[in-house]
């Protein structure tokens, strides 16, 4: 009964992640996944259920992909990369991956999220400032009490002050 309780607790919680949450054996074959991971690849649970981390391991060889996996065990990563969904799009992830050995059989829980927005949003904030400093005027930011948080090459070359100098100045 206690048993009972402690795996169907486990599987409510799997399946209510908000990660995309994969476990598999070493060779990478799919044993088990939440709803969320089926969603953000696009399968049904079926369908998921029949995967090998090869069919959507987008950065990876086959070659690669098993020598990573051999490693994982005893260990636990992050890292950042891309899924292609069932659909052939490509989606940027990070995952949490944990390696471990059971009964002298090796598997991977690995959860994933998608950061498609925050990858955007860094592509957009790098822009801005290769913009400001390559820009010619001058640039600066400073925080509520003015205090210079921010300067570019241009406002050092205008003030005399070099950046270090500059920034904390009011």
């Amino acid at each position: 009964r206690v048993r009972e309780s402690l795996l169907r607790r486990n599987q409510v919680l799997m399946q209510n992640s908000m990660e995309g949450i994969h476990v598999m054996d070493v060779e990478g074959n799919v044993l088990e996944v939440n709803d969320a991971f089926c969603r953000m690849l696009g399968y049904t649970r079926e369908e998921a259920l029949r995967l090998n981390v090869r069919d959507w391991a987008a950065q990876f060889s086959a070659d690669e992909l098993s020598v990573r996996f051999h490693e994982f065990i005893g260990k636990s990563r992050i890292f950042e990369t891309l899924h292609r969904r069932k659909d052939g799009s490509l989606l940027d992830v990070e995952i949490c991956a944990t390696g471990v050995e059971i009964d002298g059989k090796g598997y991977l829980f690995a959860a994933s999220r998608d950061i498609t927005e925050r990858k955007r949003m860094q592509a957009v904030s790098q822009r801005h400032h290769q913009v400001i400093e390559t820009a010619m005027d001058g640039y600066w930011m400073t925080d509520a009490q003015g205090y210079l948080e921010e300067v570019n090459a241009a406002s050092a070359k205008m003030s005399g002050y070099s950046l270090q100098e500059l920034v904390g100045m009011v």
